[in-house]
């Protein structure tokens, strides 16, 4: 299928749904676009997806591990995943959505903090480790450069 076959049938599909919940779509699909777009500017991870649980299985399965992604590197840096969630913060007349909302709210920022610290750690390494490969990476200039 060509992309304006593509293009023709997805624009055939959207002519038959109401237009509200066609606008919505598409508004999705910019801002979906606008992400990923954002997301290939961002230099790659230094480490691996995390191999989770690790270690101990069911309920005690709490720790996080990831691995540095340098071909030959053995380094692996453990991070508990376990945090406890700090009280939410609700209006007077809270809803459903306002604590569905809260809760979201709160998962997404410690685990940007988690990301934050194993980031900081595998940054570390690569400093004295990589240091060629962090240049490369993160435009970040390697010590030997200096």
């Amino acid at each position: 299928m060509s992309e304006q076959e593509t293009v023709d049938r997805i624009n055939a599909m959207l002519a038959e749904m109401p237009p509200l919940a066609a606008a919505a779509l598409v508004q999705q699909w910019h801002k979906d676009a606008a992400r990923m777009g954002a997301q290939a500017l961002e230099p790659p991870p230094l480490m691996r997806a995390p191999e989770f649980p690790w270690g101990l299985h069911g309920l005690n399965a709490t720790v996080a591990r990831y691995e540095c992604r340098q071909p030959g590197c053995s380094t692996v840096y453990l991070e508990q995943a376990d945090e406890l969630p700090g009280p939410l913060t609700l209006p007077a007349n809270f809803t459903a959505d306002d604590v569905s909302a809260a809760i979201t709210a709160q998962a997404d920022e410690r685990s940007q903090l988690r990301l934050d610290r194993v980031q900081q750690a595998f940054t570390e390494h690569y400093r004295t480790e990589h240091p060629e490969a962090l240049e490369e990476i993160h435009g970040t200039p390697s010590p030997a450069a200096r």
